[in-house]
């Protein structure tokens, strides 16, 4: 089982990740691995981009690095560690060397490769399923062909798509404190146009409307919510529900 976390800037999807972990699903950092490209059909299940996509992460988390916290700031005052084991020749031989019969078995086998080499979070199997966070493209393509791709997503079996959501003022606040943070002394002035991030944000709604899709508002996963919307997964999974003591109030 595939769980997509669809998101557009800071919507808390992290915190979902985080929620959905307690399930047993499968929560690893990779991105931007060309899934919309292998569902499209634009990419060919055997050309091993993904593979090599996997590699190159697992090399990056191998150097000393700043990630996690709960804000750039928070990341940024963290030590660096290394987050992961280099694989073997061999086993980069093995990885590269699989066949994929479907689309399924070939992410399956990349999560399964990155999770044996992952250090920072416990390596656990089995895994009732995956966690892939999709982080939209809107900016770098039409909005009928995002709004095409998630429909086909969300059509595919084994997968359930999930979309983060926030009110405008708040997304857009917290999108400026971000880029805020990683501009220093030296960083000339920018201009942002408001205009051009509501169009961005409305794209967005626009595809909450569509069949197969879940709805999660980032308000809803803080307390005294969070016992509502852990019943909301469990019920849209089809999964017994997990009463986690840290709910409580």
């Amino acid at each position: 089982k595939f769980i997509i976390i669809y998101s557009d800037g800071p919507m808390g999807s992290s915190l979902l990740c985080s929620l959905l972990e307690q399930y047993g699903y499968l929560n690893l950092p990779f991105r931007k691995f060309f899934l919309k490209e292998y569902v499209m059909g634009t990419k060919k299940l055997n050309d091993k981009a993904i593979q090599y996509k996997f590699l190159e992460t697992i090399n990056w988390l191998s150097k000393p690095k700043q990630l996690g916290g709960t804000s750039v700031s928070d990341r940024d005052s963290r030590p660096r560690i290394i987050r992961a084991n280099k694989p073997s020749d061999k086993e980069i031989y093995d990885f590269l060397s699989f066949k994929p019969k479907n689309l399924d078995a070939l992410l399956t086998h990349c999560f399964l490769f990155g999770n044996k080499f992952i250090k920072y979070k416990s390596n656990y199997l089995p895994v009732r399923g995956f966690i892939i966070q999709e982080v939209s493209k809107i900016n770098n393509n039409s909005e009928s062909s995002t709004y095409s791709y998630i429909e086909k997503l969300s059509s595919l079996d084994n997968f359930s798509c999930y979309v983060m959501n926030r009110p405008f003022k708040e997304w857009v606040s917290s999108l400026l404190s971000q880029q805020d943070s990683r501009l220093n002394a030296q960083s000339k002035n920018r201009t942002v146009s408001i205009e051009k991030l509501f169009k961005r944000w409305k794209t967005l709604q626009q595809i909450i409307p569509y069949k197969n899709i879940f709805t999660i508002d980032i308000n809803s996963i803080f307390l005294p919510n969070t016992k509502n919307v852990n019943k909301f997964i469990a019920e849209s999974l089809s999964i017994p529900l997990i009463n986690i003591k840290y709910f409580s109030n």
